[in-house]
């Protein structure tokens, strides 16, 4: 897959900054779904979503991932393109390819 070339500065706007939701929003709104692995288990939760301020199309999701015990550990930023949506309530994020 070719790496996308930017035309100057991208702003990016989380959603929970919003009033309301952005009637135009171009993307699902995941956030409140849990992230499960591939054998299903939970790891963690769609914490937000960061859209293109000039075309409010998401762009990327944050994700509060969980360690043992159900303790959140971190929190990561995943391109929307690399998440997968399995039903109204799941996601799962695609594997990184190794050598990029």
């Amino acid at each position: 897959m070719a790496a996308k070339v930017l035309e100057g500065p991208l702003i990016l706007e989380p959603v929970s900054q919003f009033e309301r939701m952005p009637r135009e929003l171009q993307g699902p709104d995941l956030r409140g779904r849990d992230v499960v692995n591939p054998v299903g288990n939970i790891v963690g939760r769609v914490e937000d979503l960061f859209v293109d301020a000039g075309t409010n199309e998401v762009k990327l999701v944050r994700l509060q991932l969980t360690g043992t015990h159900g303790r959140a550990t971190r929190e990561v930023l995943v391109p929307l393109e690399d998440v997968e949506i399995l039903n109204d309530r799941e996601v799962r994020v695609r594997p990184v390819e190794a050598g990029l």
